[in-house]
Parts: C-alpha cells; structure tokens; sequence
C-alpha cells in the first residue's frame, strides 16, 4: 500500500499479465493496444491507465521503430513523459510545486 500526495492510502493489486489482439504485453493497470497505422510508418497506440480513481486511454503516435516490442516500449516512455508533465503542471497550478 502507498499513500497518494493528498494523504489517501491506496491498495495496490497484483499486476497480471495479459496480452492484447496484436501481441504487445500489458498488465492488468497498463494495457497497451495498437489502434491504427498511418502511411507515414506512424502508429497510433492506445495506453488505458487504471488506477483506484476510474480508466484514462491516451492515443499515443510513435514513429516505426520495426518490431512490436519497440513500438510498444516508445508508446509507453511517450506516455509516461506526457503523465510526468501532466503532474508537473497540476501541481503547480495547485500550488503544491
């Protein structure tokens, strides 16, 4: 269990592993699916994030990187950086930076 910035105490359930229609690997928190390919060697990814608070999918465009464990793996770090800004932001627009 961990506790969120605001105090809550969160319980953190097993992770499990699933595996989506095109072979990417997820979790049971993280499940990252490839929603469509573009012309220009572009693929739009869809990361659904569950958390305690409900579900958020963020369309993610990566640029082919040749094998789907890469393509996966930008997905998420673009992901994770977009997320990392979010918080930055929020919490500066709160005043908790």
């Amino acid at each position: 269990m961990r506790r969120t910035t605001s105090g809550a105490l969160l319980t953190e359930a097993a992770p499990t592993l699933e595996i989506s229609d095109d072979g990417c690997q997820s979790d049971q928190n993280v499940k990252v699916t490839k929603a469509e390919e573009q012309r220009n060697s572009r693929f739009i990814f869809r990361v659904r994030v569950r958390t305690t608070m409900g579900q958020t999918d963020f369309p993610i465009s990566v640029q082919d990187q040749g094998s789907s464990a890469l393509n996966e793996t930008v997905a998420l770090r673009s992901t994770l950086a977009f997320v990392e800004d979010l918080a930055a932001s929020v919490r500066h627009r709160l005043g908790l930076a």
